[in-house]
């Protein structure tokens, strides 16, 4: 064959080439590859959003199954948990503890120390609680005043004739120098004031109710506290279980401040009312439980005017710290409504026996606290609920405000 052409050749041969190009058709797989490039391409395209140039002519002869598109991975929003609602605290439940005696033995064991009072025979024993045998001893806050520090104290006898008294009080620090403060001098054989065993010790008795204490009582009373103090020595007081109310407060130990007299004053119809805490009289245990132990002073207000603070128109005042736990079964008197205080308190008019005559009382309980005004004498009958009524919401407001 002769390869060599003639330019008119070579131009009739490149025409044929190039026409049968122009009719050449894609058909069967070769088409269907085709039509899925292009569609792949198209979709890529509109997915990615942007602008893709293709080749059809470029297509793989073979189908192609299009690759997913990446899903976009969406962290998942928390939920907000709800915080739980506090369980609101419930208040301590409100105690009112009953006082115990903190000695193992009782006035049953302390009896035949003080036989001697009583001719060598035991004396039966007449109460556990103070009774009004004397001046010293006032009723409510001062009897009760014992029993709440666990002490004991045993009376024997009558009222008006051979008697004995015994106290013990434990915890007693500071009634040896406050017996001194007041009287200015010392204790004597007759009338022990030593400590034993941290407790104070009183003997006092009469062995004739008309002739009254003699040197031959106090001799007697010194032989038997010898004795009960060996008692003691043998059996020292337990450690105290008895707290004050669930949440209460003791008054301060003023009386100005608990119930003060220019308010006090118009209360009780005694104008320029005046306060004194120099207890009444010389010294003894029982004004002491509650001035030296339970920091409770003896309050006594009268007019300033008064040339002594025995005036007839005089307001008594006594208070015992925490003493809730004696004042439903001491305090039996009217209910009187006041404001100002709360669930717990309280407020009555009592009376009861005092120097030969019948006084009346503002018993409240304030705080877990229960104070006692003895009323004037003069008040009428008809002023007294008034009265008490306005004693209470005057302590309410000292101390709650």
């Amino acid at each position: 064959m002769n390869d060599q052409l003639t330019p008119d050749e070579r131009a009739a041969l490149r025409a044929r080439i190039v026409g049968g190009a122009r009719d050449i058709k894609p058909a069967g797989a070769h088409r269907g590859a085709w039509i899925a490039g292009s569609v792949a391409a198209l979709l890529v395209v509109a997915l990615a959003g942007g602008v893709a140039a293709t080749t059809t002519l470029s297509a793989p002869p073979i189908a192609n199954t299009p690759s997913p598109s990446p899903t976009a991975t969406v962290a998942p929003v928390p939920t907000p948990t709800a915080s739980p609602t506090p369980t609101p605290t419930a208040p301590p439940a409100r105690i009112v503890a009953q006082p115990a005696s903190r000695f193992s033995f009782g006035c049953a064991d302390v009896a035949p120390f003080v036989a001697s009072f009583f001719g060598g025979e035991v004396p039966e024993i007449a109460s556990t609680i103070p009774r009004l045998t004397g001046n010293a001893w006032l009723p409510g806050p001062m009897q009760d005043s014992f029993e709440q520090a666990g002490a004991l104290y045993c009376e024997f006898g009558e009222l008006n004739g051979r008697s004995a008294e015994v106290s013990i009080v434990p915890d007693a620090e500071g009634v040896v120098e406050h017996h001194r403060a007041v009287l200015g001098d010392t204790c004597s054989a007759e009338f022990p004031c030593e400590l034993i065993e941290g407790a104070f010790l009183s003997v006092v008795g009469t062995s004739d109710g008309e002739v009254g204490r003699t040197p031959e009582d106090d001799a007697l009373s010194a032989v038997a506290a010898s004795q009960i103090g060996d008692l003691i020595r043998a059996s020292p007081p337990s450690a105290s279980r008895w707290v004050p109310p669930t949440g209460s407060r003791a008054l301060p130990g003023e009386c100005a401040t608990v119930l003060p007299p220019e308010r006090l004053g118009p209360i009780v119809g005694i104008p320029d009312l005046k306060s004194v805490e120099d207890g009444w009289g010389g010294w003894s245990v029982q004004a002491w439980m509650l001035d030296g132990y339970w920091d409770a002073p003896l309050c006594h207000y009268y007019p300033a005017s008064a040339t002594n603070d025995l005036d007839t128109e005089s307001v008594r005042v006594t208070w015992l710290p925490g003493g809730e736990w004696a004042f439903d079964a001491a305090v039996t008197g009217q209910p009187i409504s006041a404001t100002g205080g709360r669930t717990t308190d309280a407020a009555r008019l009592s009376d009861g026996p005092l120097g030969g005559g019948t006084v009346y009382y503002a018993d409240v309980l304030v705080d877990g606290n229960w104070v006692r005004v003895a009323l004037p004498w003069s008040m009428t009958e008809d002023d007294r609920p008034a009265a008490v009524k306005s004693i209470a919401e005057l302590l309410f407001e000292g101390v709650y405000g």
